[in-house]
């Protein structure tokens, strides 16, 4: 007799029961992992996400054509704020820095301003005037609400891209103090002069006289605090009508003074100026010049020469302003073109950007009288400063007569 042996119920159950809980297992597993998966995805694409949004403002750049002007003018739209949480939109940063100053930034427009007006060529007016008047825009909106600076000292621990900084970083908003920003409506006056903008001109003046005080930077800057000296104040005062005639004793560079002295005809002192500079300078030590941004100050005194021989007629200075031109375009005893440097503190000179900085002026040599890349502080060698900057595109206006 055969006997046949056959799971009873139970036995069948808990061998059906076990199955089904391995498969619940693998089930679990396979959607964890797939969770897990998952979120590691969005993180990662959320990370790439955000560095792409970071660098892409700095990734626009790198036509090589273009004119000496261009070429120069391009560093203020590199320059317009890419942070998206500013009160006005697109203002200039100031210097290598993620600050917004009012008063730099209208100097800076007044410079080229004054360029737009001392041009010839209908390029060189067109190229300015977009420049001038796209910023205009951002300057208005400053004044309109009353803001003198965006962010601060504690707003640049490094050169980060803006998206990063804006998070990392405090983002302040400073207002103009009472009585403050004269010298501000002042510049943006004498700004609608030169852009033949009469009745800008006498509205911005109107607004001028009822400010006492200069503007004065908040929480700023590793220089020092920024502000106008009295000086300075005078001579915009006395360029927009506002002082009367004063003796004052100019200087080097395109400052204030200097072209208050031009434009009263008081051409002796700027002639006197002109002389002590062509007696003394050297292009292999230029002491007069041995501070941080003193490349600024050369080629604002190759502006005045050439400001002051329009003015005169009076040519005895142009081979001083051959050999200060000269020296920022390489002519010097350290071999370097300070407006073609390779690696210039602005974020268009890190790793995310694709800037072709060409035609930049950069701060050049120090009170150590040496071009010494290997210094840990190289940036104040080689920061570019807009308002500096403006100066440069002032002075090619005039010396290459664009």
């Amino acid at each position: 007799m055969r006997i046949s042996f056959r799971p009873s119920n139970m036995l069948s159950q808990h061998v059906i029961s076990k199955k089904e809980k391995n498969s619940k297992r693998k089930s679990r597993s396979f959607f964890g992992y797939t969770n897990w998966f998952l979120v590691l995805a969005v993180l990662v694409a959320s990370a790439l996400f955000i560095c792409v949004i970071s660098i892409l403002p700095y990734q626009n750049f790198g036509s090589d054509e273009g004119n000496d002007l261009g070429h120069a003018l391009r560093v203020f739209s590199y320059n317009e704020s890419k942070h998206f949480v500013d009160p006005v939109p697109s203002c200039w940063y100031d210097s290598g820095d993620y600050i917004v100053f009012t008063q730099r930034n209208a100097q800076t427009l007044y410079y080229l301003s004054l360029a737009y007006a001392e041009a010839k060529g209908k390029t060189a007016k067109a190229d300015l005037y977009d420049v001038v008047n796209k910023q205009l825009k951002c300057l208005d909106g400053l004044l309109e609400k009353d803001i003198k600076q965006i962010r601060d000292q504690r707003s640049h621990v490094a050169i980060l891209p803006p998206l990063v900084n804006q998070i990392m970083t405090p983002q302040p908003v400073y207002i103009f103090e009472d009585g403050e920003g004269r010298d501000v409506y002042i510049l943006r006056s004498l700004i609608a002069e030169n852009m033949l903008d009469n009745a800008g001109s006498e509205y911005w003046l109107s607004a001028a006289k009822e400010k006492t005080n200069v503007t004065v930077s908040s929480e700023c800057c590793e220089e020092g605090v920024i502000q106008l000296s009295n000086k300075s104040l005078e001579a915009l005062e006395r360029m927009i009508g506002i002082r009367e005639t004063e003796e004052f004793p100019g200087g080097w560079g395109i400052d204030f003074s200097d072209i208050a002295l031009l434009q009263s005809g008081d051409v002796y002192k700027v002639k006197a100026i002109l002389k002590d500079i062509e007696s003394e300078w050297n292009v292999e030590m230029p002491k007069q010049f041995d501070y941080i941004g003193g490349n600024y100050d050369i080629a604002g005194t190759v502006a005045l020469e050439r400001m002051y021989a329009k003015k005169t007629g009076d040519q005895q200075f142009k081979q001083l302003s051959e050999s200060l031109f000269s020296y920022l375009h390489g002519g010097n005893g350290f071999d370097e073109d300070f407006t073609e440097y390779a690696k210039p503190h602005h974020p268009c000179g890190q790793w995310w950007a694709n800037c072709q900085l060409v035609k930049t002026l950069i701060n050049g040599v120090d009170e150590s009288l040496e071009f010494d890349t290997a210094r840990h502080d190289i940036w104040r060698l080689t920061e570019v400063q807009l308002l500096g900057q403006a100066e440069y595109v002032l002075a090619l206006v005039l010396y290459l007569g664009l």
